[in-house]
């Protein structure tokens, strides 16, 4: 939703001021705030899409309950969230064990 409102706001921008410039400034303005987000992201795809036992492997990470309330909590924020500092342990602990396929299903 903020990339259309940003997109709008540009295009509007534009047309009233024959400017191209405003559509390059929505793009900054929306990255600005979602860098970190597509950063973490590219990480999580470099790793986990190498092979089809790795998606596997996310696939069932991704059933683990602190994923699921920090994937629902950062959707609802459209931020990333902070958690309980043992969080973020619990998951790469999670993580490791998926990637080395010694995880429980």
């Amino acid at each position: 939703m903020l990339g259309g409102r940003l997109a709008a706001e540009a295009v509007e921008a534009m047309c009233t001021t024959g400017g191209v410039r405003w559509l390059k400034l929505a793009w900054k303005r929306f990255m600005r705030d979602h860098v970190r987000v597509f950063f973490i992201l590219g990480i999580m795809r470099y790793f986990w899409y190498l092979s089809n036992n790795r998606l596997k492997g996310f696939v069932k990470m991704c059933n683990d309950r602190d994923v699921k309330r920090l994937t629902w909590d950062a959707s609802m924020n459209q931020t990333l969230v902070r958690a309980d500092p043992m969080v973020p342990v619990r998951i790469l602990v999670n993580d490791m064990a998926h990637m080395c396929d010694v995880a429980r299903a």
